[in-house]
């Protein structure tokens, strides 16, 4: 059993030792208590939610600067041709780089591509 603190006992916990937790009423009671006494020993709990969506966006930092280029001009509205252009590639080599995006993003078309791109914080639109 857990002894209950009392509020001078309470300590605030710095962002160092703050731990990740998806908000959700489904945790049970056991899950909450050793989140918070992991927190109050300077450990972090990572929810193991959390750790699936880490692990879907580990692909994130495997993308060339040349990749990133392109989904940047995607988010821009720019046709493949124009990517081309702009980068000084050939249509079919802008293609390509679209082609492993969408592998590398888990996207079905290039928009979903952009999308994802800007869910997961990879490309930001100015």
């Amino acid at each position: 059993m857990s002894k209950l603190m009392s509020p001078t006992q309470v300590r605030p916990i710095s962002f160092r030792t703050a731990w990740c937790w998806p908000h959700s009423k489904s945790r049970s009671c056991t899950d909450i208590l050793q989140a918070i006494h992991r927190a109050k020993a300077g450990r972090c709990f990572v929810d193991a939610d959390v750790c699936r969506d880490i692990g879907a966006h580990a692909h994130d930092s495997e993308f060339s600067a040349r990749e990133m280029q392109v989904l940047r001009l995607l988010a821009h509205g720019l046709a493949n041709k124009q990517i081309a252009k702009r980068l000084s590639l050939t249509e079919g080599t802008v293609k390509n780089y679209l082609t492993k995006l969408l592998v590398k993003l888990g996207a079905s078309d290039r928009t979903h591509a952009v999308v994802i791109g800007l869910q997961r914080g990879v490309i930001e639109l100015r």
